[in-house]
């Protein structure tokens, strides 16, 4: 196997324990990973709000997607979307009282995947060294 396949399936399995991890932890609350993440970029990012666009620009992801984790978050009552006075095309999505006393907990819950992690960082350190 070359270095470039072994980074690559290296890199593979930590973005999938990564994601597994935040699962894990973020399920209790009824959010898949890729919900929770864009929740709590907006609550990090854009307390006061953000469109769709600059989401789409920030994350790459693409809009049709965006749109539909926006639905879903908004339908769960974490997301309120209200017309945008810079252009009117445009909503503005602001986080709700609800997603801001959840926030603690996704939190927690991306600190927990980012010890595992670190514990899976820690054993591929011990291997390297034997």
């Amino acid at each position: 196997m070359t270095q470039r396949e072994q980074l690559y399936l290296t890199a593979k399995r930590y973005c999938r324990a990564a994601e597994d991890a935040l699962e894990r932890n973020i399920r209790p609350q009824g959010l898949s990973a890729s919900q929770g993440f864009l929740l709590l970029h907006v609550l990090r990012e854009h307390p006061g709000g953000v469109t769709l666009t600059q989401l789409h620009q920030e994350l790459g992801l693409a809009k049709a997607t965006l749109s539909q984790v926006v639905k879903t978050l908004r339908e769960k009552g974490y997301l309120r979307a209200a017309v945008c006075r810079e252009d009117e095309r445009q909503r503005l999505l602001t986080p709700t009282e609800k997603l801001r006393k959840l926030r603690p907990e996704l939190e927690r819950a991306v600190h927990r995947a980012d010890q595992a992690l670190r514990q899976l960082e820690t054993q591929d350190e011990r291997k390297d060294t034997t």
